[in-house]
């Protein structure tokens, strides 16, 4: 049987899952299949977007943000008087309860007035709440305040009498504020102020570190720094903590400097990082990351542009971080910082950034954000007035206008024709031989790992494709960086019947995205899904994912594909060339050109162990496990906001598992995530064996219990005696 495959393979150039075993003889150099037909194309959403009315029995005087609960399903808004008004997240709701009343010591003289609001991470226990908000300070003169207030027992007021202020920064005019507040997910404050006001900056406070103006600070308000005398601390990677005022060279409450307004602003609920709105001048509306220590360039700078118009001095040693994107003002005159998509009901968007313009009230979307940024237009509105975008506890993006005291919401458009940027029926898609579609096209390139991904059994077979005269780049981690055009294949087998095929594809704009096609009764063809859905087959419950639910596993922080990498494809397969010997899949794929650098000897890269490895330490098979199932959640600069890590690269101490508390507290009642010689007491160990989705892990993609996993796992915890 295994020479009739391979007998297949030589003759439509793919590579059928079979061999193993060591490398005897010199392979001959095969030539690389030409790929013209499995390319992905410019990616295309499955329904247009709309804006609606989210709360049509409502409206709002003069709202400015809307921020959820910490938990539950209260939404929270944000009036420039100085109210706040609490009301359920219901498209029905009618009524809302006064959170917060400050009014009395509100100033809305410019463009002052309640500006920002934020919980405090321990809210449940401590019932605090942070408002920013600008106070006169006479005359016409204001003052920008970050204040902590105590709720009553029932944590559903605010009292005011308990106002703490944490700071009180003069302002020389009454614009540019600033004033948006939140903690980003280490429990630090940020608060973003404008330089201070008037046009060009005059008093030079975008370049000034000896001024809060003009900058974005952090500070850590639950623990005062008695030294300083201050009612808060300063993080430690603050550019200038080691300061211990603003007139030692730099302030050392300022994260990041030399904005001229970042009026709105949110983080990445997947990655913890800043990205911000910053309001122009004349010439350009800038969206920007934030990092810690960067210059963005105000008054020096506008956008890449240098601002002519800037009386002040420069900086010798200026280094301006540009933005990520810059629009003229025909498009816009104000930008509205948003938010990266990572809600679920408009899966087309997941990943991009979503800003708008008070000016024009253009809602766009920034495909692909953090590598090749894209400008696309969502939706186009007549008038301005937008004020602030807002998310819900679960990712969804709102518009809040000003102007009409109304609260949009953003959805998919029940009314557009789906446009899937893939072909219906998998038979027409580039990506199937045209005889056979339960195989790959001639232009794909099939490949094994060592650890694969548990699937409820499933068994699988995997293609890939890149577009002639390309190549796949390697980074340091030995992750691998796919070309534009890219489509990878996975066929999932259920008892020998093909029942999904996967596509995930990298389109022109360097975004990537899943398509699921169902199996007919008779495996003739499939068809593309455009929502996910269950399916029972011969008594097992099968799940399809929703292109959401593909971003959920296939992380920016593994690089978006997971299977091929390095470690998990350097494995010794049969040499298609000439169905018999034994070559090193690495090697096989250099020979074929698949990479930019030649892949260099497969002795000396890391190597997944392969689950039937009789001779392998129970750790080694254990931790090739963690990373196929799990690391692509569980690792440094993942979405999920813990400290373990279960990368194979990483040492075990950096696991951080052992006798290692959970981030979020005890379950299923182990107390630590690995426990020395006790699966009872590993959270890990547990948390695999639930049926439960909200408790399982991996959440997403299985419903039975893997028994070799938990064996493997078993096996580890049972070798170790104590942590090392």
């Amino acid at each position: 049987m295994k020479n009739k495959l391979y007998l297949l393979c030589i003759l439509t150039f793919v590579l059928l899952s079979c061999g193993g075993g060591t490398a005897t003889d010199t392979p001959v150099d095969p030539a690389r299949p030409s790929n013209t037909s499995c390319i992905a194309g410019t990616v295309t959403s499955f329904s247009a977007v709309r804006s609606t009315n989210a709360f049509p029995n409502l409206t709002f005087a003069q709202p400015l943000a809307m921020i959820p609960a910490p938990s539950g399903n209260t939404l929270y808004v944000v009036e420039r008087g100085g109210t706040i008004q609490a009301f359920n997240n219901d498209p029905i709701v009618t009524t809302t309860t006064e959170f917060g009343n400050i009014s009395a010591r509100v100033s809305t003289s410019g463009e002052g007035g309640l500006l920002g609001m934020a919980f405090d991470p321990d809210f449940a226990t401590n019932g605090y709440v942070y408002l920013s908000y600008t106070a006169s300070a006479g005359g016409s003169a204001i003052v920008s305040r970050i204040s902590r207030f105590q709720t009553n027992a029932s944590r559903t007021a605010i009292i005011p009498t308990s106002e703490e202020i944490l700071l009180s920064i003069a302002q020389p005019y009454t614009n540019h504020n600033g004033g948006q507040i939140a903690f980003d997910s280490n429990g630090h404050l940020f608060i973003g102020l404008g330089d201070g006001g008037s046009g060009n900056d005059p008093d030079q406070n975008g370049q000034d570190l000896s001024t809060l103006l003009g900058a974005m600070l952090r500070i850590d308000p639950g623990t005062p720094d008695a030294i300083r005398g201050l009612p808060y601390s300063i993080p430690a990677s603050n550019p200038f903590s080691g300061n211990n005022s603003c007139a030692n060279g730099g302030c050392p409450e300022i994260y990041a400097w030399g904005l001229r307004n970042p009026w709105r602003w949110s983080f990445d609920r997947k990655t913890n990082q800043l990205w911000v709105g910053d309001v122009g001048q004349s010439n350009r509306e800038e969206v920007n990351l934030i990092e810690v220590g960067k210059n963005f360039g105000w008054g020096c700078y506008e956008g890449t542009r240098f601002n002519t118009s800037y009386g002040g001095t420069c900086p010798n040693n200026l280094v301006h971080e540009p933005p990520v994107h810059e629009y003229p003002r025909t498009d816009g005159s104000s930008i509205t910082g948003g938010y990266i998509y990572r809600g679920s009901n408009i899966p087309s968007l997941i990943g991009n950034y979503i800003f708008t313009d008070y000016g024009s009230g253009t809602i766009w979307a920034l495909s692909d954000p953090y590598n090749n940024p894209q400008r696309t237009t969502l939706v186009a509105f007549s008038g301005g007035g937008i004020s602030s975008m807002a998310e819900d506890a679960g990712g969804e993006l709102y518009i809040i206008n000003i102007f009409t005291g109304q609260i949009d919401k953003l959805e998919p458009d029940p009314g557009s024709a789906p446009t899937p940027p893939f072909a219906a029926q998998l038979s027409h898609t580039g990506c199937a031989d045209s005889s056979d579609p339960k195989l790959g096209s001639s232009g794909m390139i099939p490949y094994e790992l060592n650890a694969p991904l548990w699937s409820d059994a499933a068994t699988k077979q995997r293609w890939l494709a890149l577009p002639d005269n390309t190549t796949i780049d390697i980074d340091a981690s030995l992750d691998w960086n796919f070309p534009i055009g890219s489509v990878l294949r996975k066929d999932f087998y259920l008892n020998g019947q093909i029942v999904e095929t996967r596509l995930f594809a990298r389109h022109t704009d360097g975004s990537w995205a899943g398509y699921s096609y169902e199996w007919n009764a008779t495996q003739t063809d499939a068809t593309l899904l455009d929502v996910g859905k269950t399916v029972n087959i011969n008594g097992q419950d099968w799940s399809y994912p929703s292109q959401a639910q593909c971003l959920q596993c296939h992380t920016s922080a593994a690089g978006r594909t997971l299977g091929p990498e390095t470690a998990q494809l350097n494995r010794d397969i049969t040499d298609p060339s000439d169905g018999s010997s034994q070559i090193n899949q690495l090697t096989y794929l250099d020979t074929l050109g698949m990479f930019t650098s030649s892949i260099g000897a497969p002795a000396s890269l890391p190597k997944l162990t392969e689950y039937n490895d009789m001779l392998a330490q129970p750790a080694d098979i254990a931790r090739s496990y963690l990373h196929s199932n799990c690391s692509h959640c569980h690792r440094t600069g993942g979405p999920i906001q813990s400290n373990m890590d279960l990368h194979y690269a990483v040492s075990v101490p950096a696991m951080n598992v052992c006798d290692a508390s959970p981030t979020f507290g005890n379950t299923l009642g182990a107390t630590v995530l690995f426990s020395p010689n006790n699966t009872s007491d590993s959270i890990i160990y547990q948390r695999m064996r639930m049926q439960a989705a909200t408790a399982r892990m991996p959440p997403i993609g299985t419903a039975i219990e893997d028994p070799q996993g938990l064996q493997f796992m078993s096996d580890w915890i049972t070798s170790v005696a104590v942590c090392p």
